[in-house]
């Protein structure tokens, strides 16, 4: 059976978003989506942490020729000795989002860990389709890497699935691996036909049609023939042997859940070290429920303690508690 909500908390934030956001988005353009996803991240953005320096950068790519927008938030007193930098990839589907969406958020787990922070600014589909997205990725951590950095790449959702992407491509293409993955209710192209895509079906904030929808989208209509292709579903890789440490979370009732428990399972299969944690009565997205939430706001405790772990910084316990 579906687990139920009944935490007040978590009900009155899936009312709020209910008020802001359409209840079919896929039925907009991408550009009315947008219109509406920022519009509905407004609401929850809050001010900035005190003390959170931050500097817009663009650099340049290439095949093709393209300049990325990038965010840096650096706190007052960084963590002393620490080259180390969390590269954030942003969830939205592939298809809305970007450095306002998800500021607070990135500005808070810089506030909260004490680490750099670096947000991109990736090309969106329908606009651009894969690996339009991948490839910015890459982009943006290769570009931290000539500057000396140790990157753990972490983000949300479809950001979750870019991270991955980035370590299947450093192994595959065989640049340096990143410091670590932190990976947030991620949706990494699991089987949509059993598990929690079915049990969760019609769960609130995202459902199963939202997740077909959204990689049928960024694949262009060719979901079918990208199907075996691990940087786009990253669950359809052989083996995850060689990726780095992954933190990971998911919330219970998404229909995203059972993804990330997979992965963390076959990482653990793998040698991989996993800290992994399912957080009960949490539905996808709940990082912008972390000021309203008392269980969103310790899930994102969570979150931020774990950049400890994934940078090295805290090593009182190496392989790291699992739960989940």
């Amino acid at each position: 059976m579906p687990a139920t909500i009944t935490d007040p908390e978590m009900l009155k934030y899936i009312r709020l978003v209910h008020e802001h956001y359409p209840p079919d988005p896929n039925k907009l353009s991408a550009d009315e989506d947008r219109r509406h996803y920022d519009k509905l991240c407004a609401v929850f953005q809050g001010n900035r942490p005190d003390d959170i320096a931050v500097e817009d950068v663009k650099i340049n790519a290439r095949s093709p020729d393209r300049e990325l927008a990038i965010r840096h938030y650096r706190a007052g007193q960084p963590q002393t000795g620490s080259k180390s930098v969390l590269l954030y990839l942003h969830g939205g589907g592939f298809i809305v989002g970007g450095l306002e969406s998800h500021d607070s958020i990135c500005a808070e787990i810089c506030a909260d860990s004490g680490l750099e922070v670096v947000a991109l600014d990736y090309r969106l589909a329908p606009d651009h389709l894969f690996p339009a997205a991948l490839d910015d990725a890459q982009e943006a951590y290769l570009h931290l890497l000539k500057d000396g950095r140790s990157v753990v790449v972490g983000g949300d959702s479809a950001g979750g699935c870019l991270a991955v992407g980035v370590c299947l491509r450093a192994r595959r293409m065989g640049f340096a691996m990143p410091l670590g993955q932190l990976l947030i209710y991620p949706g990494l192209g699991g089987d949509p036909d059993k598990g929690s895509y079915i049990e969760h079906a019609e769960a609130p904030m995202l459902t199963r049609t939202d997740c077909l929808h959204y990689f049928q989208v960024y694949s262009g209509g060719q979901l079918r023939g990208l199907a075996n292709n691990p940087e786009l579903s990253p669950l359809v890789a052989e083996t995850f042997a060689g990726l780095p440490p992954a933190s990971i979370f998911s919330a219970d009732v998404d229909p995203l859940r059972d993804d990330a428990s997979e992965y963390a399972n076959r990482l653990r299969k793998d040698g991989v070290a996993v800290r992994y944690r399912n957080e009960e009565q949490l539905v996808h997205g709940y990082l912008r429920a972390r000021r309203t939430s008392r269980r969103a706001a310790k899930s994102f405790a969570s979150i931020c303690d774990s950049l400890s772990w994934l940078t090295g910084l805290d090593c009182r316990d190496p392989a790291g508690p699992d739960s989940g």
